[in-house]
């Protein structure tokens, strides 16, 4: 620069400030591209992380559509419930079987929609397999012989299943599920089919097989002497020419009457079977030979009192009776269903309609 009077100024200028200036320049434009950067992935992932978030929201909404979908279709009933064991939703089938609405029954306890009991004891209320469930923390699985009893009264036969929730492994139960398999149908014929290997078609008396077994019962229990049993064997008399005169069905009509009136004079506790044909067998259970023959003696009278009308007459009953009394445990089964058999046999030589008592005289004769 040059002076007025001709001179020229020199101006000195200290570049260490502005060196120092640009350096925080340089510095602070650095880190902010750093943190833009920063920024900027943080973004990238919050981004990421709210479509993945997105993405298994959507998944879990199709996946819950798709069990909703699944239990809706389930042939079985379902039923959730709360910790308290209050109602939390049934499928269609479980509102069929209990005979309630789900909305009516939310909220509400399992057991005031149904109760339960038991095949051998349907009038006595058992505790609800979910209360249990729910009390000792445990699966319960059924046994298949549990009868609910629904709102409207229904008795059904089910099997269930039902399994604790828990809100983490060990942890905490926040209520159950329990399936109900309605197997009223299955129990039905799995009964039809064990009441026809033990009993007859015909007269719906026990057949020979069931009657051997409860024979035996009874004679093992007559070997540790705990007590007597009788074997009457029932023949009936002239069964075979009425049966030919007026047919079979007559004949069947007949028979059924004549094991009616048996039937009727036996106990609970005794066994009548049909052996097959015209042939009947009474296991007289806790009896000497004396109490036998005084139902023996009755049995006759009462099959007189049966009288059918068919084509051509009137048909009155009549039996020959044997009776083996089980007294002594050295002789077989077999040994007693032989002497019952042969002192029948004694009756319809001595004129039919009576009743013979086995003695070792008869074998003599």
């Amino acid at each position: 620069m040059r002076l007025s009077d001709g001179g020229v100024a020199v101006t000195v200028i200290d570049m260490t400030d502005q060196r120092r200036v640009e350096s925080q320049l340089r510095e602070a434009k650095a880190t902010l591209e750093d943190t833009v950067r920063v920024r900027t992935a943080e973004l990238s992932t919050t981004v990421a992380q709210v479509r993945e978030q997105e993405r298994l929201r959507k998944h879990l909404q199709r996946e819950k559509h798709r069990l909703e979908v699944m239990l809706q279709s389930l042939a079985d009933a379902v039923v959730s419930v709360a910790a308290d064991g209050t109602v939390h939703s049934l499928n269609p089938p479980a509102e069929r079987l209990l005979g309630v609405d789900a909305a009516a029954a939310k909220g509400k306890r399992l057991e005031d929609s149904c109760s339960f009991r038991h095949e051998s004891d349907q009038e006595t209320p058992v505790e609800s397999p979910v209360s249990m469930c729910l009390r000792n923390g445990t699966e319960v699985v059924g046994c298949r012989e549990t009868i609910l009893v629904n709102g409207v009264g229904e008795k059904r036969s089910v099997h269930e299943r039902v399994s604790v929730i828990m809100d983490e492994p060990g942890g905490e139960i926040t209520g159950a599920i329990a399936i109900f398999s309605d197997i009223t149908r299955e129990r039905s014929e799995e009964r039809e089919v064990a009441f026809a290997a033990t009993h007859d078609a015909l007269t719906g008396l026990e057949n020979r097989a069931s009657l051997m077994k409860q024979a035996h019962i009874r004679w093992y229990r007559l070997c540790r002497h705990v007590t007597h049993a009788a074997l009457l064997f029932i023949d009936l008399d002239f069964f075979k020419p009425v049966n030919d005169r007026e047919g079979h069905a007559f004949g069947d009509r007949f028979l059924k009457e004549v094991a009616n009136a048996i039937a009727e004079r036996a106990r609970e506790s005794d066994t009548v079977a049909r052996m097959g044909g015209d042939e009947f067998v009474v296991l007289l259970d806790d009896c000497d030979q004396f109490a036998a023959r005084q139902v023996a003696d009755d049995i006759p009278i009462r099959i007189q009192r049966t009288r059918l009308v068919g084509t051509h007459g009137v048909y009155a009953g009549s039996a020959s009776i044997g009776v083996a009394a089980m007294d002594q445990p050295d002789h077989s089964l077999e040994e007693y269903l032989r002497r019952a058999d042969v002192a029948c046999y004694q009756s319809k030589d001595a004129g039919r309609s009576s009743v013979t008592l086995w003695s070792a005289q008869l074998d003599a004769a």
